[in-house]
């Protein structure tokens, strides 16, 4: 599976690392930044590297380079004078034309609503370090195939998860067809489903069966 697109909101990951000081003397930031960008560059896998943008405000921004260059293969972004990172990296999330694809690694919940608007991940800076120092590190969240939801909210994200983009008119079309109901059959099907149904173990079987196998509840 190809590698997500990075988007990093660099002072707030710089932040969670112990990057940050209450003052900077005259190089400090620019420093500190570079010692951010090696251990992301260390971290990360050439593909990752590839499709990671790191995106920092332009305080102490390196001299006579422009707004954009490359550390490593990554791409680093500073907005222009009077804006800033989190002005940038939302038109970025924006304009991205594979959000779904997008990871966002920021704390700060404007960002993270952003990317959620347009279905992409979120991840808080400190997490997103986790994963990075792992020895199994798997950046973004864990895939959920073959999987059994552990919890309450587990389920719910599963669920919502595996048929995000399906469509319930045609989905109820598609059914009706497969099983030669009518539309009346079909809401006696349905409630008799919900009541043989009572845990997930029953809508797994169910849901397991090939549609021309699946017993009708008595």
């Amino acid at each position: 599976m190809a590698a997500p697109f990075l988007l990093i909101d660099g002072y707030n990951l710089m932040h969670a690392a112990g990057l940050t000081r209450a003052t900077y003397g005259p190089g400090d930031l620019a420093r500190l930044r570079h010692q951010l960008l090696v251990k992301l560059a260390r971290r990360l896998g050439t593909e990752e590297r590839q499709r990671c943008t790191v995106v920092f405000d332009a305080v102490d921004a390196p001299p006579n380079l422009p707004g954009r260059f490359k550390h490593e293969e990554m791409v680093i972004l500073f907005p222009k004078p009077g804006h800033e990172a989190d002005e940038l990296i939302e038109t970025l999330i924006s304009a991205h034309s594979a959000a779904k694809r997008l990871t966002v690694v920021s704390s700060d919940h404007r960002l993270q609503n952003a990317i959620r608007r347009r279905r992409g991940t979120a991840i808080d800076s400190d997490v997103f370090l986790k994963q990075l120092e792992s020895p199994n590190r798997q950046i973004g969240p864990r895939s959920t195939a073959g999987a059994r939801p552990n919890s309450a909210e587990g389920d719910l994200q599963f669920w919502e998860q595996e048929f995000a983009d399906l469509k319930p008119d045609e989905l109820n079309q598609q059914l009706l067809a497969e099983s030669g109901e009518t539309s009346s059959d079909w809401d006696v099907q349905i409630e008799r489903l919900q009541q043989q149904i009572t845990d997930l173990e029953g809508l797994d079987d169910w849901l397991n069966e090939p549609p021309n196998r699946r017993h009708k509840p008595t």
